[in-house]
């Protein structure tokens, strides 16, 4: 399968184009970067571009590791092309993944915050402690490197409404910035941005009576780009739908 890679200059990107060169069924026809240069028109054995507008190679699927802003560029170019998508950032805006999900109803979206096989059976362990205990005290504690850009993280964010929805009330709140006791059924996410740290989710149940805490640590971040190659690979020949990490659990 024929793969178009976008953000190829970030983190992972680069680890993206790098490891599937080991993949005998794939290979990447182009990438797209604003931070390639004009003269530069190849990269890593493939075309490259600095808009995904310009691209005019064939490809099964668009992977964007750029950004969540370019989500309506990107299911344009999609929907034009007739290309399934994995749109495996972070950050959307509700118009934005409003885009995404309407793209859905008309070629396959794999759409995740985080690549992670491990944090897809967290988020399935979250769902079912919250209904066993729908009165218990959730707090989620995420920790990140300096530079990573949005805050909270997509997955506190995708942990946090997971509990919500199984439970069906309680708000969702990002830091704590009142006095007083803690709402019913509130879910307080805390975040913390230090040195390099790849990716550290900690979910935390109080009962009363008792205690349990689910703790995921990212240690490489080569994990999220294997992630993405089982998710391209699983999307891409499917049908219209929006897909997610808990199918491939």
């Amino acid at each position: 399968m024929d793969i178009i890679v976008l953000g190829a200059l970030g983190r992972m990107g680069k680890l993206l184009c790098d490891l599937t060169k080991k993949e005998e069924d794939m290979r990447v026809v182009a990438v797209v970067d604003n931070r390639f240069e004009e003269r530069e028109t190849e990269y890593m054995g493939c075309k490259a571009y600095r808009q995904l507008e310009d691209v005019c190679e064939k490809a099964d699927v668009l992977v964007n590791f750029a950004s969540h802003a370019l989500a309506k560029e990107v299911a344009k170019f999609a929907k034009i092309n007739k290309v399934a998508l994995c749109e495996l950032c972070t950050g959307h805006t509700a118009k934005e993944r409003d885009a995404i999900l309407r793209l859905s109803r008309r070629v396959p979206v794999f759409f995740a915050s985080n690549t992670s096989l491990g944090v897809a059976y967290v988020l399935d362990m979250s769902k079912k402690l919250a209904k066993t205990f729908p009165f218990a005290d959730v707090e989620i504690v995420e920790r990140h490197h300096s530079l990573k850009q949005d805050v909270p993280s997509g997955t506190a964010l995708s942990i946090a409404n997971a509990v919500k929805e199984a439970r069906n009330f309680g708000n969702v709140c990002i830091g704590r910035h009142k006095d007083g006791a803690r709402d019913v059924g509130e879910i307080c996410i805390h975040s913390i941005r230090q040195g390099d740290f790849v990716g550290e989710h900690t979910l935390l149940f109080d009962m009363g009576c008792e205690q349990i805490e689910i703790r995921h640590v990212a240690c490489s971040r080569e994990l999220y780009a294997l992630g993405a190659i089982r998710a391209i690979r699983y999307v891409a020949f499917k049908g219209e739908g929006c897909y997610g990490m808990q199918d491939l659990t």
